[in-house]
């Protein structure tokens, strides 16, 4: 009797320390670009929420989770990327990996705002407007830029075939032309074909601290994140 009890008594301690030692599984992780707005929102009588939105053209929502590691300041915007994870009980969380950009909020000075050329850093695809007009969001991306101004030349790769091509760019406008790819058969999920459409048909740029816009007039065709 005392023999079944003392190992009834080892595995219970056996299951609680593999509970406290292993971590809950998740159901899905994911990066994602999260706008921060410069003012917040009441969620309840004792809380306060950060107003987030996913694109700049989207509506500001309020988020009612924290975001780990993140120290917000009232009166400053913010372009953030973070992780999400989503446990199998549908908990999600969110845990800030890089802040992309900083910006004060009617102040003189704007922090983060530069409308300078883009650098030779390389620069990686994160949303994609598609043909049919909907957004498709990159969270690890092969397809890139990389610009070289003082050449007129940029490179990169369409996440099938790198290319090159030539630029003209001034204060805030870029024309794209001349565009060589290889030769590489693509496979039937590569966005090429609406990639190389994106550079044809930009003719403005914005450079947001650490994020690149693409645009054709006041249409966001691309979205682009500078790479570590």
């Amino acid at each position: 009797m005392l023999n079944k009890l003392y190992k009834h008594f080892r595995t219970t301690l056996l299951l609680i320390f593999l509970c406290w030692n292993y971590p809950v599984a998740t159901a899905a992780e994911y990066l994602k670009i999260l706008y921060v707005s410069d003012s917040t929102t009441v969620c309840t009588d004792t809380q306060s929420c950060l107003l987030v939105r996913e694109a700049p053209e989207k509506e500001w929502t309020a988020l009612t989770r924290p975001i780990r590691d993140f120290n917000y300041t009232k009166g400053f915007s913010y372009c953030l990327l973070v992780n999400v994870a989503v446990s199998a009980e549908n908990d999600t969380t969110y845990t800030l990996q890089e802040i992309k950009s900083r910006t004060a909020v009617n102040a003189t000075i704007k922090e983060s705002i530069n409308n300078a050329l883009p650098d030779s850093s390389k620069w990686l695809l994160y949303k994609l407007r598609m043909k049919d007009g909907s957004t498709k969001t990159f969270s690890l991306a092969k397809a890139h830029l990389q610009f070289f101004p003082g050449a007129q030349t940029l490179t990169g790769s369409t996440d099938c075939n790198t290319f090159s091509a030539t630029i003209t760019l001034q204060q805030d406008s870029m024309q794209i032309a001349d565009i060589l790819l290889t030769k590489m058969a693509c496979g039937k999920h590569s966005i090429e074909s609406r990639f190389v459409e994106m550079l044809q048909n930009t003719n403005k740029y914005k450079v947001n601290g650490k994020l690149l816009y693409l645009y054709k007039d006041d249409r966001l065709l691309g979205l682009f994140s500078r790479k570590k």
